[in-house]
């Protein structure tokens, strides 16, 4: 990712809730590459989508000035109400805070994953 745009990461996972009533715990874990670029900082912006609406965002994911390249790996827990029973995707999308700098989600291939369970169905 080289913009402030939102980008898919292709981590996505769909579910059918039972009951109208459901939540739905998005458990998100991710490794990410940030190179600071020009701007000085390791930052970049995440959210959880649910169809088409942003439902969970991060601003801020990294920070400091230390070295050209920051590793980290990211979790994410978040407990959505889709207020549905028709199946419903969930997917992950990651952007640069900043406009320099180059950043990678499932940086060197790496495990990554979405995991949605019902709660109280």
């Amino acid at each position: 990712m080289t913009s402030t745009t939102y980008a898919d990461t292709g981590l996505t996972a769909s579910i059918t809730p039972s009951a109208n009533t459901s939540k739905v715990l998005v458990l998100v874990t991710n490794l990410l590459l940030i190179d600071r670029g020009s701007a000085g900082q390791h930052i970049m912006k995440a959210r959880i989508v649910r169809d088409s609406t942003g439902i969970f965002e991060h601003n801020q994911i990294g920070g400091g000035d230390g070295d050209s390249f920051m590793v980290a790996t990211v979790t994410f827990n978040y407990l959505d109400s889709p207020s549905t029973t028709s199946s419903t995707t969930y997917k992950m999308q990651y952007a640069r805070a900043m406009a320099t700098g180059t950043a990678f989600a499932q940086y060197n291939n790496s495990n990554a994953s979405i995991v949605l369970l019902e709660i109280g169905a």
